[in-house]
This record gives C-alpha cells, sequence and structure tokens, in this order.
C-alpha cells in the first residue's frame, strides 16, 4: 500500500489503514499529537469527498433508471428495469 509519495487513500479501507497506522504511531511516540490530529482532520476530509462520491454515482444510476423508464413509459413498453 504505501509507495515513495506515501498511502493510496482510495477507498475508505485505505482510509481506515492509515487512521491505524497513525494511532499506533502516536501510541510508540514516534509523532507528535499534532501531527496525529493533522493526519485525522484530513482524512475525515477525504471520508467525506469518498462518501460524497459513492451517493453521487448511486445517483446518478437511479437518474438513469428513472429516464429509461419515462422512455418505456412514452414508447408504451412494459416497465421492467433490473
Amino acid at each position: 500500500m504505501a509507495n515513495k509519495r506515501g498511502y493510496r487513500l482510495n477507498s475508505i479501507g485505505d482510509l481506515s489503514h492509515c487512521l491505524k497506522k497513525t494511532i499506533n504511531e502516536l501510541r510508540r511516540g514516534e509523532i507528535e499529537i499534532t501531527e496525529a490530529r493533522t493526519r485525522g482532520y484530513l482524512l475525515n476530509i477525504l471520508l467525506n469527498a469518498l462518501k460524497q462520491g459513492d451517493l453521487e454515482q448511486r445517483m446518478l444510476v437511479l437518474e438513469q433508471k428513472m429516464e429509461q423508464k419515462n422512455q418505456q413509459n412514452k414508447l408504451g413498453l412494459p416497465n421492467e428495469i433490473p
């Protein structure tokens, strides 16, 4: 997961791993509390962004299904959307 530039933070699982690592580093005295707070703050911002992106994607799928249903209604076709 880690590379020369840092950690990949592309999923909630990645964020969780980074947060666990931060907690352990803080407990061992490897980082200062200010750095741990900063990481936590930034991880929370990224978590909210990931959630927002997921919600937007789900809404897009629903909107597409609704549009498909509306088109079928206009054509008099059965409303069988998977």
